[in-house]
């Protein structure tokens, strides 16, 4: 049996892993349909090269190279050839320090495209300086209006600067612009794990690199924000794009599938093992980020490879009200578990038993902070009131929620909005100690609403909700809370290192 498998079996138990396997194998299966549902025509490719933009932009692909697979190489420059949309260079550098009298199979190969396409430029470099500077050197080459970065054995979609190209006809500011992405296997020949991923999400990117591919940069941007920095190396696109982000909120997200990051042995992707630095890298990175933003906070490394956690900062002297909800008889349990869980002195708690008995009560409310907890619920993780405290005190949050599970499974973690605008509870189901795809499930994120039975609202957020007339209507009260919520500017954190147990 597979080792994954068993070692699954040992933490989440065999019915929990069979349902994981089930669901893999349904995502699987459900791409397949998609991408069948999603193909590009002939007569729509077609229809992209012939359209007339208002303004045409000019993108500036960078690609660094290393003694690239021969296949890799020709398969990700065609990529860029069959692009929908002409306005493009392609910046290639080749650190590959060839020895004297060694087949010289890159610059072969690349040569052979430049006397084809005079969009392709060329640069050999005497001596590998690393990927970071690797990279600065092609950008040193890039005359373009944007910068596209792309890797060397990765490959785009033929409509992948079209999509950016009409995203900026409607939305001319644009300074940033990111898209979906999926895998595909060595060989080329399958396209599997896509990641939709969401709109810009702060507290996700503070996590892990969401963004990653494909990302383009207006070039007065990189300008301002200067080279990819050596020191970082692994890490290097995530601590560009922290910088790169630092600079402007005109963020925009395509949410379509513009880049396949191809899995092979030495590729992070398929083998995160490969390249352990980049993670610590990543850590650094995302200290220098917070330094530059002037946040009081520090950074861990999260449970799996490429996350982090973020601790922020909060005045030990902050008063809280601690709203416990439901029948009596089970107060005390769920308040010892909070004091276990807490050492936080400047609190004190009030009891109701239904939850429309908030409205009666908020105005007695004397601190800037209320956490409503079900009194059915059990706090299972340490420092609760600290973790919530210190996203709660940063101006744009306005609510923070927990990981909420029973024995087995998730019950709720965090609730968010699909691109119809219909609201979806991620990750209901999946096994309580599950990582859930692309470590979403253990990575802090900002989110429509949170969970009603266990939340830490900012005061006035909660004043601003407008209170259900009857009772059972905790699902409406969570849609209030993030209506109230954009109304206010301000958003929920999901925070998954506050584990709450359901009794």
């Amino acid at each position: 049996m597979n080792s994954g498998i068993v070692l699954n079996i040992k933490k989440n138990g065999l019915f929990a892993t069979a349902k994981k396997i089930k669901r893999k194998l349904d995502e699987e299966n459900a791409y397949k349909i998609w991408q069948e549902k999603n193909r590009l025509d002939d007569n729509l490719l077609e229809l992209q090269r012939r359209y007339l933009f208002k303004e045409d932009y000019k993108f500036s692909i960078v690609v660094p190279v290393y003694r690239t697979n021969a296949e890799y190489l020709r398969a990700m420059i065609d990529s860029i050839k069959a692009q929908t949309y002409s306005d493009w260079e392609l910046c290639i550098v080749d650190a590959s320090e060839y020895k004297s009298g060694e087949d010289k199979e890159t610059i072969n190969i690349i040569e052979k495209y430049l006397a084809d396409d005079k969009r392709i430029k060329f640069k050999v470099l005497e001596e590998n300086h690393g990927i970071s500077a690797n990279t600065n050197a092609a950008i040193e080459m890039a005359t373009g209006d944007f910068i596209v970065f792309a890797d060397h054995d990765d490959m785009l979609a033929p409509d992948a600067l079209f999509e950016c190209a009409k995203l900026l006809e409607n939305e001319p500011d644009a300074d940033i612009i990111y898209s979906d992405e999926d895998k595909i296997v060595a060989g080329g020949t399958k396209r599997f794990q896509p990641y939709f991923k969401p709109n810009f999400n702060i507290d996700l990117l503070r996590a892990n690199n969401y963004i990653c591919h494909l990302f383009v940069v207006r070039m007065s941007i990189a300008k301002q924000v200067g080279i990819l920095n050596p020191d970082l190396d692994g890490a290097q696109d995530y601590d560009y794009i922290l910088r790169c982000a630092e600079k402007t909120d005109s963020i925009y997200h395509i949410p379509k599938i513009l880049y396949h990051w191809r899995c092979h042995e030495n590729s992070t992707s398929e083998n995160p093992d490969s390249k352990l630095y980049a993670f610590k890298a990543g850590k650094k990175a995302l200290e220098d980020h917070i330094k530059r933003k002037k946040i009081d906070a520090k950074v861990e490394e999260g449970p799996y490879h490429g996350t982090y956690h973020i601790i922020y900062g909060y005045s030990k002297t902050t008063p809280i009200t601690i709203i416990v909800v439901g029948d009596r008889i089970y107060d005390k349990a769920c308040v010892d578990s909070i004091e276990c869980s807490s050492k936080y002195v400047n609190k004190n708690y009030l009891f109701i038993e239904k939850k429309e008995q908030i409205k009666e009560v908020v105005k007695d409310i004397r601190t800037d902070y209320v956490w409503i907890i079900n009194n059915r619920f059990e706090v299972k993780s340490l420092k609760c009131i600290e973790e919530m405290l210190g996203y709660l005190t940063r101006p744009e949050v306005g609510a923070v929620g927990a990981k909420i599970c029973n024995k087995k499974y998730i019950l709720q973690a965090g609730i968010d909005v699909d691109q119809e605008g219909s609201v979806i509870y991620p990750f209901k189901g999946y096994g309580r100690f599950e990582a859930g795809n692309f470590n979403r499930l253990v990575s802090t994120r900002d989110c429509y609403s949170v969970s009603s039975d266990c939340v830490m609202l900012d005061k006035s957020v909660l004043l601003s909700m407008i209170m259900p007339d009857k009772a059972g209507c905790e699902n409406d009260l969570e849609l209030i809370l993030g209506k109230t919520l954009k109304k206010l500017n301000k958003y929920a954190v999901y925070n998954p290192y506050i584990e709450i147990e359901a009794r």
